[in-house]
């Protein structure tokens, strides 16, 4: 394959940072995932220009400082076509089944940190004590899922009735439904991949509210982001439940933003990368 490229001289190459072709001064890096993190962030100060599909990657990226030398490309995938708004009579069955009626926050990771799980239970338990309300706290993930150490922590956790597990996500209705049916969803900065994305969850049209997400500024308006303490979660969990008139107000910003996620938009992102590599390597030649 090599002798092919070698070959045909290509302008630009485009691959993953272990791909063989990284070292030419028209490479443009390709990062999808957290696996490729740690590669990439020593691969990103020779490469000209970076292209991420991972929000994770991206705000790693960035926060790390390595990327003096380079142009980074953030384009996450648009939303999957079932995400979408259900009706109040079909909510009301979701939350019947799942979490005996009371509305719900939906945990979108799946797999968390010790420390994750403990910043948002004493989070929830801010939230609880304030308020007193019969409001879930629904994970979506299998309890198996969870390590034993966690499942220890929630087995003594003072709300631990209150905390529920989705179960088996693998079907994508389910998945739509129970997105769709939350009160707001919750993200917390993690490398682990999730079943449903924050985008997913504004096109079920919920608020979303990323914890320790630094955010691009395409998306500012689209997404709630709280702070990195329980207190600061609390509170915009608080303000969210108090407050519908603001709650709408944010599922209507985050509908009016989700034309930013594309296929059309991430097209021309990667047409202005393969152009700005090719531009960038010809000036070092």
């Amino acid at each position: 394959a090599s002798d092919v490229y070698k070959r045909q001289r290509p302008d630009v190459y485009i691959g993953t940072p272990g791909s063989i072709f990284s070292a030419q001064k028209k490479f443009c890096l390709f990062i999808s995932g957290a696996d490729e993190l740690k590669t990439a962030l020593k691969k990103s100060r020779k490469n000209k220009a970076v292209f991420c599909t991972d929000a994770f990657c991206f705000d790693q990226l960035q926060a790390q400082s390595l990327m003096n030398n380079s142009r980074l490309f953030y384009a996450p995938p648009p939303p999957l076509p079932f995400y979408k708004k259900i009706e109040w009579q079909e909510r009301e069955q979701i939350k019947s089944e799942l979490s005996g009626g009371s509305e719900y926050f939906l945990l979108l990771n799946p797999v968390l940190q010790e420390t994750e799980l403990v910043k948002l239970l004493k989070a929830f338990s801010f939230f609880k004590k304030r308020l007193q309300t019969s409001i879930k706290l629904v994970i979506a993930a299998r309890q198996e899922e969870f390590a034993a150490s966690l499942l220890q922590l929630l087995a003594t956790y003072k709300y631990n009735a209150d905390v529920v597990f989705a179960g088996d996500l693998t079907n994508n209705n389910k998945r739509a439904s129970l997105a769709a049916a939350c009160y707001a969803a919750l993200q917390i900065a993690s490398p682990y991949k999730t079943y449903i994305l924050p985008q997913d969850a504004l096109a079920a049209a919920v608020p979303v509210v990323l914890c320790g997400h630094p955010l691009h500024s395409s998306y500012e308006n689209m997404f709630i982001q709280a702070g990195t303490t329980p207190e600061d979660i609390a509170r915009i969990m608080m303000l969210l439940y108090k407050d519908e008139q603001y709650r709408k107000q944010v599922i209507e910003n985050g509908q009016q933003g989700l034309h930013n996620f594309s296929h059309r938009v991430n097209a021309a992102l990667l047409a202005e990368c393969i152009e700005y590599t090719a531009g960038e390597a010809s000036s070092f030649s």
